[in-house]
Order: structure tokens, then C-alpha cells, then sequence
């Protein structure tokens, strides 16, 4: 058994999984969709998995790897994850320009009531004190 404190990737966490299920690298690439060498890529800290892959990782896993958010621009970062979304999916989703949801990305708040309302609705927010 794996202790979780060990693992500090999403590699780590995938690799943990992977064994604790007692799959190939192969096997758990076609859960996950993706190709062997992407796995072995994340497993390692190559590189990150990009959107599209966020959602069956997190299925995979059975959580998200990710500390739990703590502002609007982590919340922002948890809702792409599990739904896969690039900035500018996340931004027509939300009725904004992605260079709008960039801004929220880096501290600004959101300015107006009805998009206080469109956060809410993709999973995100708090109370308006929070922004």
C-alpha cells in the first residue's frame, strides 16, 4: 500500500494506482485513453497531462491529485480538470472572453452579478466576499 503523503505528482498518483490495480502501463493508457508513452511521459514528470485527459484521470483515480482550492483562480484550474475544458471552453461556458477568465486566473475579480451566477453554475464559488 502507497502512502499518499509520498506522492507529489500526478504521476506518482497514477503510477500508485496502476500498481495498487495491478495494471500494465498499457492497460491503464487505455483507460485513460491515452497512449502508453503519454503515461509513461506523466509517470515520470515529463509532462502534464493536458485537458482532455483531465476526466478520465481523475475517474482513474478516483479523486483529484490536486490540493483542495482555495481561491477563485484554483477553483477555476479544479472545474477545467474535471471537465476537461481549455480556458476558451471554460470562457463560452461562462459568457466571457478567455482573456477574461486569464485575468480571473491571476487574481482580478469578477465584476458583475450575472457572472457571479455563471461561475456558480460550471461548480464554482463561494460567497461574494470571497472575490
Amino acid at each position: 500500500m502507497v502512502c499518499t503523503a509520498e506522492l507529489k505528482t500526478v504521476g506518482d498518483h497514477l503510477r500508485a494506482r496502476r500498481i495498487t490495480l495491478g495494471l500494465s502501463r498499457d492497460e491503464a493508457a487505455k483507460h485513460l485513453g491515452a497512449s502508453v508513452f503519454a503515461l509513461a511521459d506523466w509517470e515520470r514528470g515529463d509532462r502534464s497531462p493536458s485537458h482532455p485527459y483531465w476526466p478520465r484521470i481523475i475517474a482513474f483515480l478516483g479523486y483529484d491529485p490536486h490540493p483542495e482550492p482555495k481561491s477563485l483562480a484554483e477553483e477555476l484550474a479544479a472545474v477545467q480538470r474535471r471537465e476537461g475544458w481549455t480556458r476558451e471552453e471554460l470562457a463560452e461556458k461562462l459568457g466571457v472572453t478567455p482573456c477574461t477568465v486569464w485575468r480571473w486566473t491571476i487574481g482580478a475579480p469578477p465584476r458583475y452579478k450575472r457572472t457571479l451566477e455563471a461561475l456558480r453554475r460550471v461548480g464554482v464559488g463561494g460567497s461574494d466576499e470571497d472575490r
